[in-house]
């Protein structure tokens, strides 16, 4: 098969991406992706500060877009808070596509290719797929659990499978505190603890809170953002095309437990009110303040307020940890999907 590669070009390229783009993922909603189009992709990705034209790559056949690879990679290390390692950011593929008529012809095997010498050319050692909110500009969620076609392909061209998310979901509507939450708050209450909604007062105790656990392993862009979220643009629009679709600018509900002036828990979320819907996250209790339930309310005064504005149920990303599902799990939620994470060495 012939086929010629080349760098993206906004002037000329852009609307047949849009186009082979949507063909593509449109079998696979509403789990794997969601639409796009050209003017929230020049916003989402063209115009993102961490996008590289060189790690944007086509592939044509007779002048026909047939596939197509976007590479990315964040500038400053990711935290792995779980076992508490700083490390340089692989090279992420944020969207990559065949056209149907074109697989299987080694089309999407040269596209890796290109994201391997683009991921050499910046000192990287690695290449992984994997689900928000790592990935800058991601286009798609991650390589689902069933998504045979996807877990063949990236097995075929060097990548192993490198760890599992997952999706949960629960219902809220007409959600309010239950008895012993309740109760905690009155408890914590008479120790000098607030448990209720954000304030903007509370900016300077939520950001140091975030820059103790250095949330570099989240949107880069948050600290200079969370303090006026419900006027920008920040992590949850990075992380959920969605959102970005719908032009939807969250987080809208925060949960908090205060004592002192100092933040000790916080609960995020981002309101869809065309689909009655909350996207959790992100969330964090300080390390000292672990294991006493305060992350619980935060979670649950969130949810109240979400539920109070008429979203009817509660959707989140997380990770497959242990103690991470069993949260979650006592608080009420599913588990609705499962993905994988690859990643691939390079020598």
């Amino acid at each position: 098969m012939d086929y010629e590669l080349r760098t993206f070009d906004e002037s000329r390229d852009l609307e047949s991406f849009v186009s082979l783009y949507n063909t593509v993922f449109g079998p696979l909603r509403p789990y794997y992706s969601w639409p796009i189009t050209a003017e929230r992709f020049r916003d989402k990705v063209l115009s993102h500060w961490e996008f590289r034209p060189e790690g944007f790559w086509l592939a044509f056949a007779g002048g026909e877009l047939i596939g197509f690879l976007l590479a990315g990679f964040r500038d400053l290390p990711l935290m792995d808070r779980d076992v508490l390692s700083v490390e340089m950011s692989p090279v992420f593929l944020s969207a990559v596509g065949v056209a149907a008529g074109h697989r299987r012809r080694g089309v999407g095997r040269a596209l890796c290719e290109k994201a391997a010498a683009f991921a050499r050319d910046n000192g990287r050692t690695r290449l992984a797929v994997s689900a928000n909110p790592r990935a800058p500009m991601a286009l798609f969620i991650g390589v689902q659990e069933d998504w045979r076609e996807a877990h063949c392909f990236f097995s075929s061209v060097g990548f192993d499978a490198a760890g599992t998310c997952q999706n949960m979901v629960r219902g809220i509507a007409g959600y309010e505190l239950d008895e012993p939450v309740r109760q905690a708050i009155a408890r914590l209450a008479t120790e000098g603890c607030e448990c209720r909604e954000y304030r903007e007062s509370d900016y300077p105790a939520l950001t140091e809170l975030l820059a103790e656990h250095d949330w570099a392993y989240w949107d880069l862009d948050m600290l200079s953002k969370v303090g006026k979220w419900t006027k920008t643009r920040p992590f949850m629009e990075t992380c959920f095309l969605e959102c970005a679709t719908e032009e939807i600018y969250g987080p809208d509900e925060i949960g908090v437990v205060v004592k002192d002036g100092a933040m000790l828990s916080f609960c995020a979320q981002t309101l869809n009110p065309r689909k009655r819907m909350t996207y959790l996250g992100p969330m964090l209790t300080r390390a000292d303040a672990r294991n006493q339930g305060l992350g619980m309310i935060a979670l649950q005064i969130s949810l109240r307020q979400a539920a109070r504005k008429g979203a009817v149920v509660c959707d989140l990303w997380t990770g497959m940890a242990g103690h991470v599902t069993h949260f979650y799990k006592k608080s009420g939620f599913r588990q609705v999907m499962r993905w994988f994470d690859y990643e691939r060495k390079l020598r």
